[in-house]
């Protein structure tokens, strides 16, 4: 399960400077605040968050994480639903093992996005959404 904890850092990588960005941090702030990854490295991967919003995310969308890019155009909860299902996609690979840390991992990715699925339905019905929207933001399941 060596890509999905890759996947997961340079997700989370994709976060944080996405907020930098968005709250004007310095770049010894983004530098400290990111971790290495085999999809980009840190000095890039600062240097395209440093030029702006436009840059960083044009530098994303020559990555294996181009769809982070067109998901943070569209908003920051549309880039949480991309990296909860792609991080899902990743985990099913592993459901056909019996044994193993796969089946562990794809379990516990299960139950949280059921948990994050039935949250995301009480929020919406509470505030009124339309059945419509609230499907939208929801994750896949591991099913």
């Amino acid at each position: 399960m060596l890509l999905f904890a890759e996947a997961n850092a340079a997700l989370i990588d994709i976060k944080v400077l996405y907020r930098c960005i968005l709250t004007g941090k310095a770049r010894s702030f983004m530098e400290r605040a990111v971790c290495e990854c085999s999809a980009f490295s840190k000095k890039e991967i600062a240097d395209a968050a440093e030029s702006g919003m436009n840059d960083f995310l044009e530098f994303l969308s020559h990555t294996r994480y181009s769809g982070a890019a067109d998901a943070l155009r569209e908003s920051a909860s549309e880039f949480e639903k991309y990296s909860d299902d792609l991080l899902t996609g990743i985990v099913s690979v592993g459901k056909s093992e019996a044994f193993g840390i796969s089946a562990l991992l794809g379990y516990y990715c299960g139950v949280n996005t059921e948990i994050m699925n039935l949250r995301i339905i009480l929020s919406g019905k509470l505030n009124g959404l339309p059945d419509g929207e609230i499907k939208e933001r929801m994750r896949k399941l591991y099913v």
